[in-house]
């Protein structure tokens, strides 16, 4: 007698009826994503405001000096560090201002870059950003970075803006760089214990973030449906792509619709909300207390802005950030600068049809570098001021 499922996969009725259609459908699909995966890509690259060469460009100029895949690969990123241990190491950290460049031409210098070619001998600097950067993220890289001698950092500069003291959580990719790092874990759980009673909203936020996210991380990748997932994944560029497609979706087409019907443009006014501008601000200080605990040279800069262009800042709040920021630098006997200036009008681009507020030219790039040489230059070439 024959197998009743051979049976059913030669019933014409299956292969015309819906699950056929639908097989067909699957097939067309994966041909189609498979068809477009550049394409994918460069419109991923585009909602990042990823730079528009190839990693391969990137490469030809020697090895990298910042994390060219901006948050996506951070350990492959990490390999391309200067060892800390015979240099002494500086780290760019900060916000798309520190990656995108507008206009963007071949050979074009990162302030990064602009910063490495300026310090040495006397020191090497890796950029290390990623779009909407928030002080959560910074200080989880700080602990990064940390856990090898070789990345260990001499001095952290940190570019602050006001943006991140509106912003919360850590990204999905670095979530899966900590939870396949169970050092680090422990590092954040202990950074969390060890300033609870000074920063306890801070403390409590890093503690939420590890509950939240790393067990149910490992419980995922333990389950049947996440191997069969993986298994699939090397010969479906449908499920290979599934994040990106995600990312299409919710911060293309939902983040463009949701700006069209409200009328949201770039510079529209956000009021802050309090209670994370607090949190946001005890991250802050803990990251400052965390460097000077470990000897690293912290230093904070306030970003430039576009002096021809709207923000999206409600006036009187900026300027008590900026208050706050310098008095908090000083408060921690920190290195302080406001570089809301250096960038010249003509310096700057487009985004959104109008004057981008927040990402310059090239010449911004190298403008911004030698103002933190200019402020810094000193604090980072004395060793007096180093581990």
């Amino acid at each position: 007698m024959q197998n009743p499922l051979v049976k059913l996969l030669f019933d014409r009725r299956v292969w015309l009826g819906t699950p056929g259609r639908s097989l067909l459908l699957l097939v067309l699909l994966n041909f189609g994503v498979a068809w477009q995966q550049q394409a994918l890509k460069r419109e991923q690259n585009k909602n990042l405001l990823a730079s528009s060469q190839s990693d391969s460009a990137v490469m030809a100029k020697g090895p990298p000096r910042y994390d060219v895949s901006i948050g996506d690969r951070l350990e492959q990123s990490l390999a391309f560090v200067p060892d800390g241990r015979s240099n002494r190491l500086v780290y760019l950290v900060g916000m798309s201002q520190m990656y995108v460049i507008n206009d963007e031409k071949p050979g074009d210098l990162r302030i990064s870059e602009h910063l490495d070619d300026m310090l040495r001998p006397g020191a090497r600097v890796f950029g290390l950003a990623a779009p909407n950067l928030d002080n959560e993220e910074a200080l989880f890289l700080m602990l990064t970075v940390l856990q090898e001698a070789r990345t260990a950092p001499h001095a952290f500069i940190y570019a602050l803006c006001f943006d991140k003291m509106r912003l919360l959580d850590v990204r999905p990719r670095y979530l899966d760089y900590l939870g396949a790092h169970p050092a680090l874990v422990r590092a954040i759980a202990l950074a969390a214990e060890q300033y609870a009673v000074t920063y306890p909203l801070a403390s409590a936020k890093l503690l939420s973030t590890l509950a939240s996210t790393i067990r149910p991380v490992a419980e995922q990748e333990s389950s049947f449906e996440h191997r069969l997932r993986s298994v699939v994944a090397g010969f479906s560029p449908l499920i290979a792509s599934r994040k990106q497609l995600n990312l299409m979706l919710t911060y293309g087409l939902l983040y463009q619709a949701r700006n069209k019907l409200l009328g949201i443009k770039n510079t529209t006014k956000r009021p802050i909300i309090q209670a994370r501008y607090e949190l946001n601000k005890q991250l802050f200080q803990m990251m400052i207390a965390m460097a000077k605990n470990r000897g690293i040279q912290f230093i904070t800069y306030i970003n430039p802005l576009n002096p021809q262009a709207e923000n999206p800042y409600v006036t009187s709040e900026y300027v008590g950030f900026k208050q706050w920021a310098e008095t908090t630098a000083q408060q921690a006997g920190v290195p302080f600068a406001n570089l809301e200036d250096v960038v010249p009008r003509d310096a700057w681009g487009q985004f959104m049809g109008g004057p981008d507020f927040k990402h310059f030219r090239e010449e911004g790039h190298g403008r911004t570098a030698g103002a933190i040489v200019q402020h810094f230059g000193k604090v980072l070439l004395d060793s007096a001021g180093l581990r």
